[in-house]
């Protein structure tokens, strides 16, 4: 599936999980160039695995919540294609256990930096077209107990995306979301390998799912993909939902 043949890719939060496997699927299916972002070095080592299968690919590490950060990842890109965002955090708490201090990170990552990419992303698509897919989340638009910050991140994510893609549909430039259930991420998996009983731990996550096993982040990069894919120019404004029947 998919023909990326030529295109330019930026994708964020490539350092680990969603977007590291979306780099590498983009990458794996012809993409001439993937310009990648993530907070560590750990994404240096993505821009090595992309490098080694014959693609042109460089690394931004900074915080993508900073117009800093933005811009530098732009000036590497130049033109872009495609542009994708999966930099987040999942902050946990309820409404009453939920720090300021944590509220304006959490809005930095997840919702900030959407607004700052897309901007520079569009400015570089009018007048020759391109497609933008958002990382958000089943929290967006479901309710789940201990997520209210996390919660009001994506479902801003969604908002954001369902205006752009009003927004900019004719000029050819097409804004859609992907909405991941519980995928065991880098980020789960250590909270799993913390528990006191790790293995329990995974258990019980899966028993929360009625598809009965968490999702990959390789599954999730091929929805990325399929939004992402000329063969789907139909499809703008839309959010996908991918999360083993949580919200069926």
């Amino acid at each position: 599936m998919g023909d990326f043949s030529g295109k330019t890719v930026v994708v964020t939060g490539a350092g680990a999980g969603i977007g590291r496997a979306a780099a590498l699927a983009f990458a794996r299916r012809g993409a001439e160039r993937v310009i990648v972002n993530g907070r560590s070095a750990r994404v240096e080592d993505a821009a090595r695995q992309i490098a080694a299968l014959g693609v042109q690919c460089a690394a931004v590490v900074g915080d993508i919540g900073k117009e800093e950060t933005v811009e530098r990842l732009f000036a590497a890109a130049e033109n872009v294609d495609i542009l994708v965002n999966c930099a987040g955090i999942v902050p946990q708490g309820d409404l009453l256990s939920t720090d300021m201090s944590v509220w304006d990170e959490a809005f930095d990552t997840n919702v900030k930096s959407v607004f700052l990419t897309c901007r520079e992303a569009v400015r570089r698509m009018r007048g020759r077209g391109g497609a933008i897919v958002n990382v958000a989340s089943v929290a967006g638009f479901k309710g789940i107990r201990n997520r209210a910050l996390y919660a009001a991140t994506k479902g801003a994510v969604i908002a954001l995306t369902r205006s752009m893609a009003a927004e900019y549909v004719a000029e050819g430039i097409r804004v859609n979301a992907v909405s991941p259930g519980t995928v065991l991420s880098p980020s789960l998996q250590a909270r799993i390998d913390t528990a006191a009983d790790p293995a329990e731990e995974k258990r019980m996550f899966e028993r929360r799912q009625p598809i009965g096993r968490l999702g990959t982040p390789e599954e999730i990069a091929e929805a990325i993909l399929f939004l992402a894919d000329p063969a789907n120019s139909y499809m703008t404004g839309e959010n996908l939902v991918c999360d083993g029947g949580a919200t069926a």
